[in-house]
């Protein structure tokens, strides 16, 4: 399995392409997709008071 490094200082989730919450971590943790998820999209996001940062995860 892979994991992903994500480094944040606030709260960082992680949804599936649908919308659906997949993981909630807290700040600078790496997140290791469990093996029955499945290949796909999929999308970060993190956000402070000031602004919110989005990404697109492949796996």
């Amino acid at each position: 399995n892979s994991t992903c490094r994500i480094i944040s200082d606030s709260p960082v989730e992680i949804y599936s392409i649908s919308g659906k919450l997949i993981e909630a971590l807290d700040g600078s943790d790496g997140w290791t997709p469990g093996i029955n998820l499945p290949s796909g999209i999929y999308l970060v996001r993190t956000k402070d008071g000031k602004q919110c940062r989005k990404a697109v995860l492949l796996r």
